[in-house]
Order: C-alpha cells, then sequence, then structure tokens
C-alpha cells in the first residue's frame, strides 16, 4: 500500500483564514470573546477553590459548542459528543502531565544512583539554590514544552476537535494525517508563546489589573482555536 502523501501547512495562509474568519463573523467573534473572557475571569479568580471545576467543565462544553458551530454540526452543543471527546482530551492531559513530572523528576534522579555521600549533599545544595523557585527552571520546564506541544498538544488537539463533530478521536489518527509538520506546528507554538509572554511582561510594568489583562488574553486564545479550527480544515476535511 503507497504511503499517504505528506501535505505541509502554509503558516502564514492559515493564519490569514483564521484571520477572514473573524472579520466575516464580527458577531460570532465579539461573543465568544466576551463569553471566553467571563470564563477566564472565573478560573483566574477561583484558582486553588472547588468553584474552579464547575468553571471548567462549562469551559469544556464552552469550546465544544464553538468548534461544533465553526463546522456547522447541529445540534451545536451535543451533550453525546461532550463525552465522546473526553477519550482523546483526557489522553492529551495525561501524557502532557506524564511529561512535566519526567521532567521536575529527572533532575533529583542522581540522588537515587549511590553516588557518594559527599556528591548528594554537594548536588543537594545544587538544586536548592539553582533549581527551587527559581525563574530560570520556570523558562526552562517552558521551553520543554514548546519543544514537545506539537507531538503532545496541537497535534493530537485535532483529534479532540474530530471527536467533537463526530469524527475520530484517535489520537494516532491525528498524527498520521499531520505528519511530517513538527516544524510548522513548532512555529505557532511559540508565535502563540511570545505573544502571551510579552502580553505579560507588559501587564507586570504597568501594574495592569488581572481583569485588563484578561482581554487582550482572551483575545489571543480565542484566535488561536481558530487557527487551530483551520488547520483541521486542512489536514483533516477532504
Amino acid at each position: 500500500m503507497a504511503k499517504q502523501q505528506i501535505k505541509k501547512l502554509d503558516i502564514l495562509t492559515t493564519l490569514f483564514g483564521a484571520w477572514n474568519y473573524c472579520v466575516d463573523n464580527p458577531k460570532v467573534i465579539s461573543v465568544m470573546a466576551v463569553l471566553n473572557y467571563l470564563i477566564l475571569l472565573g478560573c483566574v479568580y477561583t484558582w486553588k477553590s472547588v468553584i474552579l471545576f464547575p468553571i471548567l467543565i462549562v469551559a469544556y462544553a464552552f469550546w465544544g459548542y464553538f468548534f461544533r458551530m465553526y463546522f456547522n454540526r447541529k445540534p451545536y452543543f451535543q451533550v453525546s459528543s461532550i463525552f465522546y471527546s473526553m477519550v482523546p482530551s483526557t489522553k492529551i492531559v495525561v501524557l502532557t502531565m506524564l511529561f512535566l513530572t519526567l521532567l521536575v523528576v529527572l533532575p533529583y534522579a542522581p540522588l537515587f544512583l549511590g553516588f557518594s555521600a559527599d556528591f548528594n549533599d554537594r548536588y543537594t545544595h545544587f538544586l536548592q539554590r539553582y533549581m527551587q523557585d527559581s525563574d530560570w527552571v520556570d523558562l526552562g520546564l517552558n521551553i520543554m514544552l514548546v519543544l514537545v506541544s506539537p507531538w503532545l498538544i496541537y497535534r493530537p488537539f485535532l483529534a479532540w476537535i474530530s471527536a467533537l463533530i463526530g469524527r475520530s478521536g484517535k489520537l494516532r489518527f491525528a498524527w498520521e494525517k499531520t505528519r511530517g509538520n513538527y516544524f510548522e506546528f513548532l512555529v505557532i507554538a511559540i508565535m502563540f508563546n511570545l505573544v502571551s509572554m510579552i502580553l505579560l511582561q507588559v501587564a507586570q510594568g504597568l501594574s495592569m489589573p488581572l481583569y485588563v489583562l484578561m482581554l487582550p488574553l482572551s483575545l489571543v486564545f480565542l484566535f488561536l482555536n481558530i487557527v487551530l479550527a483551520k488547520i483541521y480544515e486542512f489536514f483533516i476535511i477532504e
């Protein structure tokens, strides 16, 4: 059997396509942006509270509605598709958490490899000085997550969209359809990460209230999801 031809994603075409969707659907974008903003506010202000969980459920249903509406899959809200989509979404979360746990635990591995007590003391001092509560460690973790995000997040995310609209929700299906496009997905991940980091730095520099910062972040997050919808159209929809 002949191998499936590799399709290469055109990043600029995808971004312009997402922008044109926003321009052509101002009412939809306005309503979705406001709702997304309110959901983000709810998540931020209920962080570490039990109230966060029902808000996350609302957020999940909201994005399920958004993608079904985008692809015109009626009814736009369908409970069965929400439950079906939880299979790929759970896999994405588990894989990401396992990777992050590995990154956090890995620096402590030498302490359990039977080295001398003197080495363990010096290495423990190194960990306390350079690893705990360090901005450099947070930056390193963020960079590593961005580098693997095409495999762990962005490409599997297409499987979640697929499940929402009643198609295959298998991660392998999404990986196969998007193979040969690691660099393209990495560029998108870096771009949206940089935009978010710049907004955060500007907000800190201006002592911007959190509810004000959430306004541009809400728009960025909404636009990212439209970009992902365009990517799904390119790779999956024949």
